[in-house]
């Protein structure tokens, strides 16, 4: 309706994180899961992917997902039980190592380690996510 624009976004993907963004949608079956505080934040994010090429790369548009909390992002991933997770959120891979098995963490972070935790996941700590598809 009227004055919807008023609250629109804009997002930008710098070229380096497309590029290892498109490399990771090719891999086989991806989900993206970002945090955002409104719909039209949503609306920017899944524009700045289609401007990114990564829906053309394989990354299919009902796989990126969104949730406003980080709880809920831990919420999802665990649902999603998958074999991966890459994350710049430390608190989240901090979650997360009771129930998967590898996890990279992006651009550092202090990871608490797991009360009760078996220390069974591997967790791998790289600068940029480019660096992580070397691992």
């Amino acid at each position: 309706g009227e004055g919807e624009m008023k609250g629109e976004v804009e997002v930008e993907m710098a070229e380096e994180v497309a590029e290892a963004m498109r490399k990771v949608a090719a891999f086989g079956e991806t989900f993206i899961i970002t945090r955002v505080d409104s719909d039209a934040e949503e609306r920017a994010v899944r524009a700045a992917f289609e401007a990114a090429g990564l829906f053309a790369a394989g990354l299919h548009p009902q796989k990126v997902l969104f949730c406003e909390t980080t709880v809920g992002r831990v919420s999802i991933v665990r649902q999603l039980e998958p074999q991966l997770h890459i994350d710049s959120d430390a608190t989240v891979v901090s979650d997360l190592q009771r129930f998967l098995k590898k996890l990279v963490l992006v651009g550092g972070g202090t990871i608490v380690p797991a009360a009760g935790s078996s220390g069974q996941a591997s967790i791998v700590e790289v600068a940029e996510l480019a660096e992580s598809l070397d691992k």
